[in-house]
C-alpha cells in the first residue's frame, strides 16, 4: 500500500497561503493540488528529482494553472535545465523518512499502551501488571477453555522436613 507522510499542519503553512495568492485559488484546492502532485512524484522518483519536469508539468499532475511556478517561489520545488528537484524530498517522502514515521507511530503506540505497537527487536517489553502465568490463564478462560488448571502458586508455608516435621 502507498501512502504520504503529511504534517498536520501543512494546510495552513505560510507556503500554502503564497501558493493560494499565486495561483488564485482555495487552501482546499491549494491542499488538493499539492497533494495530487507529491502522490504522482513518489510514484515517479526515489530521490526526489525527476527528469524533464517543468512548471506546466506540475501544473498538469496536480490540475492546476501556475501550480508549479508556486512552488519554486515558496522553496518546494527547484527547477534546473536537466528537470526539478523537490526540495527536502529525502526528510518526508523517502524511504528512509516512510520508515522512521512508521517506527515513530508504532512506538508512539508501544508508549499509550493500546497494544497494537509490536516493538522493535531486542527493544524491552513494557510491564502489562500481569505475571506471564497469570496472562496465559486469564487467555485460557477468555478462550471458554474448560478445565482448566491453574499454576500452582507459591506458599507462604515453611517446606516440609523429609521426616514430617
Amino acid at each position: 500500500m502507498s501512502w504520504l507522510k503529511v504534517e498536520v499542519e501543512t494546510p495552513n503553512k505560510p507556503e500554502m497561503d503564497r501558493v493560494m495568492q499565486l495561483c488564485g485559488c482555495s487552501r482546499a484546492e491549494a491542499f488538493f493540488a499539492f497533494f495530487k502532485f507529491y502522490a504522482w512524484a513518489d510514484a515517479t522518483t526515489d530521490d526526489g528529482f525527476i527528469q524533464f519536469l517543468t512548471p506546466e508539468v506540475v501544473d498538469n499532475r496536480a490540475g492546476m494553472t501556475k501550480f508549479g511556478v508556486a512552488l519554486e517561489d515558496v522553496g518546494w520545488l527547484r527547477y534546473s535545465a536537466k528537470g526539478g528537484q523537490i526540495e527536502n524530498y529525502e526528510r518526508h517522502n523517502g524511504k528512509s523518512a516512510k520508515r522512521r514515521a512508521l517506527t515513530a507511530m508504532r512506538m508512539r503506540k508501544m508508549r499509550e499502551g493500546d497494544g497494537e505497537g509490536e516493538a522493535p527487536i531486542g527493544a524491552p517489553l513494557k510491564p502489562r501488571g500481569k505475571t506471564f502465568s497469570q496472562a496465559q490463564e486469564d487467555a485460557l478462560r477468555d478462550r471458554g477453555a474448560a478445565n482448566w488448571i491453574a499454576a500452582p502458586q507459591p506458599s507462604s508455608d515453611p517446606p516440609c522436613r523429609p521426616d514430617g516435621e
